[in-house]
């Protein structure tokens, strides 16, 4: 069955933005309640790289140049529309994968990280903390979290609040045999490292991390890298006793020898915990969903999602009353599109919406899905260049 909402006239201006369940489903699928609206952000032509933080206060954040050639990473806490700048500089390094974010830390205490070029290499760059106690008023920067002064990546980063301040992990290329390896550091609130850990020695290059909370600690997933080319979803647990061995989250078995630049999300209320990604095993392109009830440590059998013309860059999201929904960019008749399926605990389809026409290239980024007092919220690029947020009541 398929549905339709018409929007209203006053919503021309908006007509990338669509509640719509076309294109068949794979398990059915009824008519969607969420009624997605437009929330003003403030956000100028030429912002890209929208990140939603995933952390008790929802906050958007994305990049955008200034009058003088500068990037700055600009905020609001939603839904204000209050915008402000945590970070500006001239030596940025901006790709459209790999994003700044900013994620509260409880109180008016606030971490963002900027992305800045090393050298004119195409991949030698660091990424920088940023720190505000005054909700954003004013920034402190800490600098890197690690001593490595390697010309290589350090990028790829989530950041999740952790006991009396931050856990920070990371992509980081100073391997000297050329293997990317996935790196931590937990972090006091001032931005000085407690700890630094290597989580895995052995990582896709590219591909996003992700990381959440859940009643027993923080579960961080990632792409793997095995030495026969198998790049499957990977997952590490941080609790109270310290960080697990990486587990495999599925064996898609996805060989390929070369990153394919979309990486996993997570999500995590309670004890159920949520995975999302992109996979084209055996050449079959599919975006897939895995859930576990206990915390991330063991993962069911995961579900397919997607309607088999996915683009991936996959986003999860678990409600207070635990419902889940996940997001991604699927080539349709008309174009690329962004969608977000609502799903039920054993895979089944509960609603399709198609939320707006994006680029199917690389200018659409990675789109963001959160939830925040009794409201889902989408942040994307455009096709004008220009980042947009969208909320549904729940």
């Amino acid at each position: 069955m398929t549905s339709e909402h018409v929007l209203p006239s006053s919503w021309t201006s908006w007509r990338n933005l669509a509640i719509l369940v076309p294109l068949g489903c794979l398990t059915g699928c009824g008519q969607s309640d969420l009624a997605f609206e437009p929330v003003p952000i403030g956000a100028r032509p030429g912002s890209a790289l929208p990140y939603l933080s995933k952390s008790d206060t929802l906050m958007l954040s994305w990049v955008e140049p200034d009058e003088e050639g500068y990037h700055r990473l600009r905020f609001v806490r939603v839904p204000e529309a209050k915008v402000r700048t945590a970070a500006r500089g001239a030596d940025w390094f901006v790709n459209w994968a790999d994003f700044p974010s900013i994620t509260s830390l409880g109180g008016k205490s606030i971490v963002a990280h900027s992305l800045r070029r090393r050298s004119e290499r195409a991949h030698g760059y660091d990424f920088a903390l940023h720190f505000s106690r005054d909700d954003g008023a004013s920034w402190a920067d800490a600098g890197r979290p690690y001593a490595d002064t390697s010309d290589t990546q350090h990028g790829f980063v989530s950041a999740v609040p952790w006991k009396a301040g931050a856990l920070v992990v990371w992509l980081d290329g100073r391997d000297a045999a050329g293997s990317m390896s996935l790196r931590g550091a937990t972090l006091a609130k001032s931005g000085a490292v407690m700890a630094s850990h290597l989580l895995d020695g052995r990582v896709c290059s590219c591909c996003q991390t992700s990381a959440a909370r859940t009643d027993s600690g923080i579960v961080v997933v990632y792409r793997d890298r095995t030495h026969g080319e198998i790049r499957d979803i990977a997952s590490i647990v941080l609790t109270q006793d310290g960080f697990s061995e990486p587990r495999t989250v599925h064996h898609d078995g996805w060989e390929i020898r070369g990153c394919p630049v979309n990486g996993p999300a997570i999500s995590a209320s309670g004890g159920l915990t949520a995975v999302a990604w992109y996979t084209a095993a055996r050449d079959q392109p599919r975006v897939l969903l895995a859930l576990s009830q206990d915390g991330g440590i063991s993962f069911e059998v995961p579900f397919r999602i997607d309607m088999h013309r996915p683009i991936g860059r996959s986003g999860v999201v678990i409600t207070p009353d635990k419902r889940i929904l996940a997001s991604w960019i699927e080539n349709a008749d008309d174009g690329a599109a962004l969608f977000v399926r609502e799903v039920s605990h054993n895979g089944g389809t509960i609603s399709l919406t198609r939320i707006a026409d994006v680029a199917g290239d690389r200018s659409s980024g990675f789109p963001q899905i959160a939830t925040s007092a009794g409201y889902v919220y989408v942040a994307w690029t455009d096709p004008e260049s220009k980042i947009r947020l969208a909320r549904a009541a729940l």
